[in-house]
């Protein structure tokens, strides 16, 4: 049983409500790629794609079905995205053999693509036994393990309240991968379900009818985000100057070339992830510096205009930092590219970054802890005190 703080607006005055939950059920696992993998080159490693055959309009909001009829009537670029196909997606999986035979594995890749649905559920499996039978696919290929790279979502989102949108669409792509050893069908990497949901804004006007030339570009170069994401979850620091290359180059063919945004991107996608109603001043670190178990870090800073709180250990090698106030998610994650931003000026190597989360909502953090190899507390303040000089 855990006590959740929660902060309401009533009157001007910020109210601090306790409520009690009982937590049940199973977090996101995410599961690393072992350094006994790395070494046992042995392994012959089947490649398989789990992708959707077309593009959709993903809805969200408050419809009922005459509703839903209504907006899909009128939803040209719904009918649009119905016809676009993740041709960039299927890539994938060559990025992963050239990767993996660099190493020195042995590799094949699936000649299409399959849907993991249709495969046998296994009954009450057990913790890292993955979910669907894999034997058919194993005797087919003849490996010794299989790597899964799954697009679960391809298109556009868009929020409604009845029939009336609430917002322009934006590019939806969402993916998952795991690798399954043939020997009990157990699951021994995983790169998380709720790690990488990303949403792009079309840049540029988005109503352009037949063929929506710049909400297909946004879907793109989500498309190309989420390919990376997996070679980082997948490869780490292991990801070859060649597949660096490749992929800043598709990048820049979609308009996106500044390598300081590409190298954040980076970075965010090998964040993990921590439940916020788990942390303390003493774990998941100690932290001696301006924290609180209660209301979190303390000290008051500016960056880049937003106001944030900061706490720290005793070295400042480790920060949490999240917005002041009510917890807001948007502002949180501008506070952490300016902190990002900052780290690279000041050639700071992160070890690890965490995002605090409340619920599983992708990508809705309510703060992060930073490990780096220097003293950042310290240059956070500093940084602070130039914004507000």
């Amino acid at each position: 049983m855990k006590c959740l703080l929660v902060f309401c607006a009533k009157n001007g005055l910020y109210l601090i409500i306790p409520i009690l939950i009982f937590f049940t059920g199973c977090a996101d696992r995410q599961i690393d790629v072992s350094e006994e993998f790395w070494e046992n080159t042995d392994s012959k490693i089947g490649l398989v794609v789990d992708a959707q055959r077309h593009g959709r309009l993903y809805k969200c909001g408050s419809q009922g079905l005459l509703d839903m009829a209504i907006t899909d009537a009128l939803s040209g670029e719904g009918h649009y995205i119905n016809t676009v196909q993740p041709y960039g997606f299927l890539k994938i999986a060559n990025y992963f053999k050239t990767e993996l035979e660099l190493a020195g594995f042995q590799t094949k890749v699936y000649p299409k693509t399959i849907d993991v649905g249709d495969f046998p559920e296994i009954s009450w499996p057990k913790k890292d036994i993955y979910k669907y039978d894999l034997s058919y696919i194993f005797e087919e290929m003849g490996c010794d393990k299989i790597i899964v790279l799954r697009l679960s979502k391809y298109g556009i989102i868009r929020y409604f309240y009845s029939f009336i949108a609430l917002n322009e669409p934006e590019a939806l792509v969402d993916v998952h991968g795991v690798m399954v050893e043939k020997e009990g069908n157990r699951v021994i990497w995983d790169s998380g379900k709720n790690n990488c949901y990303i949403r792009r804004e079309v840049n540029g006007e988005w109503k352009q009818p037949p063929d929506y030339p710049n909400m297909t570009k946004a879907l793109e170069l989500a498309s190309e985000e989420s390919k990376m994401f997996m070679l980082e979850k997948f490869f780490k620091d292991r990801i070859s100057e060649k597949s660096l290359r490749k992929w800043e180059l598709s990048m820049a063919e979609l308009g996106e070339n500044n390598p300081d945004i590409l190298k954040m991107r980076r970075l965010m996608w090998r964040m993990d992830n921590i439940s916020a109603l788990s942390v303390t001043c003493k774990k998941p670190y100690i932290m001696t510096r301006n924290c609180s178990d209660w209301s979190g870090p303390k000290k008051k800073i500016n960056i880049d205009g937003i106001k944030a709180e900061l706490a720290s250990n005793e070295e400042g090698t480790v920060v949490l930092v999240k917005n002041q106030g009510l917890s807001d998610h948007s502002k949180n994650k501008k506070i952490l590219i300016s902190v990002l931003k900052i780290i690279m000026n000041h050639n700071i190597k992160i070890n690890k970054l965490t995002g605090l989360y409340v619920t599983k909502s992708p990508h809705q953090y309510f703060g992060y802890f930073i490990e780096v190899d220097q003293d950042l507390y310290s240059i956070l303040n500093a940084n602070s005190e130039n914004h507000q000089n």
